[in-house]
């Protein structure tokens, strides 16, 4: 992450830090592209990359559930090949939407067999 911008960068880090992530990413989509706009932990080399928003993973995010958790191994991409290789296992995607628009996803990333923290209630 940027050092230009701290407050966001502690921000980031607080939200892994309380899905116990690995690391996260948040990216843009357009009609045929998109683009890892943040990124940080484990993937943070990601920043800047390009995502093709056709691919069936990336259809899966604009059709399916607003929130999915997928896992890595079986797909065949070179990106979740070389996230796999550095013992990632599962993704948890939640769809950003304005309105009705989709405009990308948040994604946090996960060590190959452990579970996303999941969030507790207050009573």
């Amino acid at each position: 992450m940027s050092p230009v911008c701290p407050r966001w960068t502690c921000s980031w880090t607080l939200a892994q830090d309380a899905v116990g992530a690995a690391g996260m990413a948040a990216f843009e989509l357009a009609d045929n592209d998109g683009r890892i706009i943040a990124a940080n932990g484990e993937v943070a080399f990601t920043l800047g990359r390009r995502i093709d928003a056709n691919a069936p993973r990336a259809m899966r995010v604009r059709t399916g559930e607003r929130v999915q958790e997928l896992q890595l191994a079986g797909s065949q991409t070179p990106f979740s090949v070389e996230l796999v290789d550095l013992g990632l296992g599962l993704v948890v995607v939640a769809r950003a939407e304005i309105g009705t628009e989709l405009v990308g996803a948040l994604v946090a990333y996960y060590p190959a067999g452990r579970a996303p923290r999941r969030p507790r209630r207050a009573t």
